[in-house]
């Protein structure tokens, strides 16, 4: 809906009903070596889920 309000040629429409919830999971090994890119998507799934978090307790 945020983007929505920022173009003109976009709208936003309420689904119904609306869509389901997916959960989604990262597993790891414990103290395993990890590249460079799998400790940057780590940190920042970490980082967006902090922000869903955030924006549901509102």
């Amino acid at each position: 809906a945020a983007i929505a309000t920022q173009h003109d040629g976009l709208k936003a429409i309420s689904l119904a009903p609306p869509l389901l919830e997916r959960t989604a999971v990262l597993l790891r090994r414990k103290n395993s070596w990890q590249t460079a890119a799998a400790k940057a998507f780590l940190h920042m799934a970490l980082e967006e889920c902090a922000d869903v978090g955030e924006n549901e307790s509102r």
